[in-house]
């Protein structure tokens, strides 16, 4: 058990590296387009995109998007540089990869939703048939999805 355990770590660190470098210049690119000039990581907003509800929602889309294969249930929810590098190639790799390592989706919880480092964070735990990992979704300023990282279970 905890040799598949590590084997699936091994690939989520490097599906993980990938999808940092993508976030990095997502958030990057925000900053220089004036798009984030507050210390906290998002401007005070009202907009429904920003809600805490909203974000919720776009979590559990996501998840369902995972258990039942729906690449458009997914992007259509990224922003356009999350797009451009989780093509849906690169979504079924994923998803073949995982389901090697740990099996089928077993049950997924209700996500968690934090504040890290001024960015919106939701966690999404997963349990499969051999382990359990937690999606970690990281909200841009629009609320669209900048950054995605498959990650140990219970790292909040």
């Amino acid at each position: 058990m905890n040799r598949v355990i590590r084997s699936a770590f091994s690939v989520i660190v490097v599906l993980s590296l990938i999808l940092l470098a993508t976030s990095c210049s997502s958030k990057q690119n925000a900053s220089n387009n004036g798009a984030n000039n507050s210390t906290s990581g998002f401007s005070a907003s009202s907009n429904d995109a920003n809600s805490s509800a909203s974000k919720v929602a776009v979590a559990k889309s996501f998840a369902q998007g995972v258990v039942n294969n729906q690449y458009d249930a997914i992007s259509g929810n990224c922003d356009d540089l999350m797009k451009s590098q989780l093509s849906r190639t690169r979504f079924d790799d994923i998803l073949k990869s995982l389901h090697l390592k740990v099996g089928n989706v077993v049950s997924v919880s209700s996500p968690i939703l934090r504040k890290i480092q001024g960015y919106d964070v939701a966690y999404v735990p997963y349990q499969f048939q051999r382990g359990a990992l937690d999606v970690k979704i990281v909200f841009d300023p629009q609320g669209k999805i900048g950054g995605l990282y498959f990650v140990n279970h219970g790292e909040l």
